[in-house]
């Protein structure tokens, strides 16, 4: 069996899992439903079909209480740790001009350890959510720098 092991792994397992975090929930936008004739509560009773926008340590910490060994898929789009900042672009008024804005940072200036601390907190979050039948996707690729 292959295994990974890097400088602080062991210490940011314990430090982590006795420090969860869990914030209630907000309904910003429902679709395929008339806000009027819905109960924003009965729409999160549900359970299915969530889409959830935030910090996903944060989401995931605070599902566990109810969905714990529940969720059937999960998918993440995590930094890929590429050493580059990556911007988007505001158009201001009708002349066609511009301000580039920092997206994100995807430089990890305490280097691959905690980078790889990053990703295996989460997996493990990730692992406790996951259903018995579920399926994890983790959008990555080998550009680590």
């Amino acid at each position: 069996m292959v295994k990974l092991n890097w400088n602080g792994k062991n210490e940011s397992k314990k430090e982590f899992l006795k420090n969860h975090i869990s914030f209630p929930f907000q309904i910003i936008e429902t679709h395929q439903t008339s806000r009027k004739k819905s109960n924003n509560l009965k729409l999160m009773e549900k359970r299915e079909n969530l889409l959830i926008w935030g910090d996903n340590k944060l989401i995931m910490s605070s599902l566990l209480a109810d969905y714990a060994g529940k969720i059937r898929l999960i998918y993440i789009d995590p930094p890929f740790a590429t050493g580059g900042d990556f911007n988007f672009k505001i158009l201001i008024g009708e002349n066609n001009n511009s301000i580039d804005e920092l997206a994100y940072n995807d430089k990890w200036k305490k280097g691959l350890d905690y980078y790889l601390n990053f990703i295996y907190n989460r997996l493990i979050l990730m692992k406790e959510l996951l259903a018995k039948n579920g399926s994890i996707y983790i959008h990555i690729d080998w550009h680590i720098k």
